[in-house]
C-alpha cells in the first residue's frame, strides 16, 4: 500500500508538473490545453504530448520507485539489482530473444483481438475499442516522422524512458515485493506481469503484454540483474520505433507486422515461442554456471592466508 501510494502521488505530481511546464515551453494557453491534447494533427500538439509522456514516465516509473527503494533498503543498487552485470554473452542472448519474439507477440495480439464482450458487456467492449483506437492513433502520430533527429527523439520517448522506468517499477520494485509477499517466484512474476499488462490501459493488447511481462520477469529472476530486462524492454520498443520509421518512409512493407498471425505464416509463431524458451533455458544455464564460478572464486579468496 505504501508503494502504491508513492506511485500514485508521483503520477499526480508529475502529470500536473508536465502539463503546466509544457504549456509554458510550447506556448499553450491554459484554456487551450484540453484542445491541444486532443489534436493529433498539429505538430506542436504531438511535441507537447511527447514532452508530457516523458515527464510523467520519469516521475511515475523512475522517481517514485527510487523513493520506494530508498524507504525499503539502505542499499538502492543492491535492492534494485543494478549492482551486477551478467556479461556480453547474456546481453546478446537477451537482445536476440526480444527480436525473435516478434512472431509470437503478433500471434498473441491476434488472439487478444478475438475476445468479444459485445454480448455480455457491450459498453465495456466499446470502451476498450475506443481506448485502443485512441492509443493507436497517438502512437502512429508519434512515430510518423522523417529525419534522424525526430527518430532519435522517438527512441528516447518510446524506448529509453519506458524501458528504464517501467522495469525499475515492475521488475525492480513490484516483482520483488510480490515474490516476498506470496513466497513463490512464479506467482510473483505472474501478478507483476498481469499488473504490467493492465496498467498500460490498452485492453485489446493485454495478452501480448502479459506474455512479454512473463518473459521479462524470468529474465530478471534468472540473471539477477535489472539491466537485462531494461535492455530487453529497450530492444523491444526501439525495434518497433525503427521498424515503423522505415515503414512510414516507404523503405519497408508490413510483412513483419503480420508475421506469426494465423492467416499469415502461423508456423513462425510456434517457432518463435520455441526459440524463446530455448534461449531462456540457455540464459538460465549460463547464469547457474556463472553463480557457481563466483562462489568458487569467493571461497578461494577466503582460503588465501
Amino acid at each position: 500500500m505504501f508503494s502504491l501510494m508513492i506511485i500514485l502521488a508521483s503520477w499526480l505530481v508529475f502529470q500536473l508538473l508536465s502539463i503546466l511546464s509544457g504549456a509554458l515551453i510550447f506556448d499553450v494557453g491554459l484554456k487551450d490545453i484540453q484542445t491541444v491534447m486532443n489534436d493529433y494533427e498539429n505538430p506542436v500538439s504531438i511535441a507537447y504530448q511527447k514532452y508530457i509522456q516523458s515527464i510523467i514516465s520519469t516521475g511515475m516509473f523512475i522517481i517514485g520507485p527510487l523513493i520506494i527503494a530508498m524507504a525499503l533498503s539502505s542499499d538502492i543498487r543492491k535492492y534494485l539489482k543494478i549492482n551486477f552485470y551478467p556479461g556480453h554473452t547474456v546481453t546478446f542472448l537477451v537482445c536476440l530473444l526480444m527480436v525473435l519474439s516478434l512472431p509470437m507477440n503478433n500471434f498473441f495480439t491476434y488472439l487478444n483481438n478475438l475476445i468479444d464482450l459485445n454480448e455480455v458487456f457491450p459498453s465495456a467492449q466499446e470502451y476498450m475499442e475506443d481506448m485502443e483506437v485512441r492509443a493507436e492513433g497517438l502512437f502512429e502520430r508519434f512515430l510518423s516522422v522523417s529525419g534522424i533527429w525526430p527518430l532519435l527523439v522517438n527512441i528516447f520517448v518510446v524506448a529509453v524512458v519506458p524501458a528504464v522506468g517501467e522495469e525499475v517499477l515492475f521488475r525492480g520494485v513490484l516483482q520483488n515485493i510480490f515474490i516476498r509477499w506470496t513466497k513463490n517466484t512464479f506467482l510473483g512474476v505472474l501478478i507483476t506481469s498481469l499488473a504490467f499488462a493492465l496498467l498500460h490501459f490498452q485492453f485489446l493488447s493485454v495478452l501480448p503484454r502479459f506474455v512479454l511481462g512473463m518473459v521479462l520477469g524470468y529474465i530478471f529472476v534468472w540473471t539477477r540483474s535489472l539491466w537485462m530486462p531494461i535492455i530487453a524492454h529497450f530492444v523491444n520498443n526501439a525495434f518497433a520505433v525503427v521498424y515503423y520509421y522505415f515503414m512510414y518512409n516507404g523503405s519497408l512493407g508490413d510483412r513483419l507486422e503480420n508475421m506469426g498471425k494465423p492467416y499469415n505464416d502461423p508456423a513462425y509463431a510456434f517457432l518463435s515461442a520455441v526459440i524463446i524458451l530455448i534461449l531462456l533455458f540457455v540464459i538460465r544455464i549460463i547464469m547457474k554456471d556463472k553463480k557457481s564460478q563466483i562462489r568458487s572464486e569467493k571461497i578461494s579468496e577466503d582460503l588465501i592466508p
